[in-house]
């Protein structure tokens, strides 16, 4: 019975990729193999643009009193744990490789792409947020849409840095929106065995 659980594990566990971070060193075996194009990307933490529009509707009643009534309609791009992405193009920024990827299927270009720029670390953070034509500049929001959550750009750890990136201060604490490649590592080992005969 514990052979026939082991064995369903086995199967069960056998094709899960995990999840890690996208590093430099990653990166160069994947344009080693000309495959940095191809592979998929993934943030670490679902990530909210919003963008607010340009012209918003506005009316205004007379009638004893002045009533001001505004409508705003922002557009919401959600970027999930689960949404593939794919480098469309890089460049440099300061020094650093910058990534520009495209979770959407009609950008292939880096003006509706998101940037992400490499830090001290060696990992890939997010740095910039696409514009939007008829809205105006983008927020970005770690997680959900509240003042709280919202992304500033700053530095993570000090003013050293070579790059700013878009950072959540939570106390001494800098959150970030990091890059990550799904990896299926397997080690496979098979011992050779040798039974002693005796003497």
């Amino acid at each position: 019975m514990w052979r026939l659980m082991i064995a369903v594990m086995l199967v069960c566990t056998a094709g899960c990729a995990r999840r890690q971070a996208l590093t430099a060193g990653e990166l160069a075996q994947l344009d080693e193999r000309a495959a940095a194009t191809s592979v998929r990307v993934y943030v670490s933490k679902r990530l909210v643009a919003e963008y607010p529009e340009l012209a918003l509707e506005r009316t205004v009643a007379v009638d004893r009193e002045i009533r001001v009534r505004t409508r705003e309609r922002p557009l919401r791009e959600i970027v999930g744990r689960g949404t593939a992405g794919q480098v469309v193009a890089r460049d440099g920024v300061n020094g650093a490789p910058r990534l520009w990827i495209a979770f959407a299927g009609a950008c292939e270009a880096s003006a509706c792409a998101y940037g992400f720029v490499e830090t001290e670390d060696g990992r890939y953070r997010l740095a910039s947020l696409p514009s939007r034509v008829e809205y105006r500049e983008a927020a970005g929001y770690r997680g959900a849409v509240r003042e709280r959550r919202r992304l500033q750009p700053g530095r993570r750890e000090s003013l050293g840095e070579r790059n700013e990136v878009l950072v959540l201060r939570r106390g001494e604490r800098a959150l970030t929106v990091e890059l990550e490649i799904k990896k299926d590592s397997r080690e496979r080992r098979r011992a050779r065995v040798v039974r002693a005969g005796g003497r």
